[in-house]
């Protein structure tokens, strides 16, 4: 008879004493998702400093061609100096570069020398110097002399 009592116990107060989580598992799954965050958090980082100096480099070509074609049409002599206003009509609008004339940073692009590329901002490159060294630039940085 003791047998048959045990066959017919209410499985609904079993379930309640064996279902959820305790507390030391809680605390490993935490854990556990803050090991993946700190992980994957720097990598994240980088990865948009990385992409914020493939932005400003893709601005600093567009620059460049810019002045290429205002020296084609213009017809000026290597070594003159061209203000930024000037090349606006040779950017898209609507955009950051068009409206400032800064980079990402907020620093300024120039000067602008005919038959001379232009190059990046010093503050900018110190900037992204953790993810982007000299030949990153290339041709578009020079070392300042001390």
């Amino acid at each position: 008879m003791a047998r048959a009592l045990r066959i017919y116990r209410n499985p609904a107060v079993i379930s309640r004493k064996t279902s959820g989580m305790t507390l030391i598992e809680i605390i490993i799954v935490m854990s556990i998702i803050a090991l993946l965050a700190a992980i994957a958090i720097p990598s994240y980082l980088r990865s948009r400093k990385r992409a914020q100096a493939m932005e400003v480099l893709q601005e600093l070509r567009l620059l460049d061609t810019a002045l290429e074609q205002y020296t084609q049409e213009h017809n000026l002599p290597g070594g003159t100096e061209v203000p930024f206003a000037r090349l606006r009509p040779y950017l898209n609008q609507g955009t950051a570069l068009y409206d400032t004339g800064n980079d990402l940073m907020g620093n300024p692009y120039g000067p602008f020398i005919i038959d001379t590329v232009p190059v990046v901002n010093q503050r900018t490159y110190e900037e992204f110097e953790m993810v982007a060294d000299a030949s990153f630039w290339s041709p578009y940085f020079r070392e300042q002399m001390p």
